[in-house]
């Protein structure tokens, strides 16, 4: 599995894969103000029907949890 900052970013985190990544279409983000989460990290999902960004390295706010 490859691992990018977010969609438009074209190299791989882990092993350096460089991807084609196409354009985005015109498209309006409405970032929910409610967090998502998994167990590592944590982000907020676009509302919006259609929204490209599917992989939540590439929503508003995704980060890694701090460690306590």
């Amino acid at each position: 599995m490859h691992t990018y900052d977010n969609v438009s970013d074209t190299t791989c985190n882990d092993c350096g894969y460089a991807r084609t990544v196409s354009p985005m279409p015109d498209h309006t983000h409405n970032w929910s103000s409610a967090w998502s989460h998994d167990d590592t990290h944590h982000w907020h999902e676009c509302s919006v029907t259609g929204c490209p960004v599917t992989a939540n390295s590439g929503k508003d706010g995704y980060a890694a949890h701090p460690l306590v």
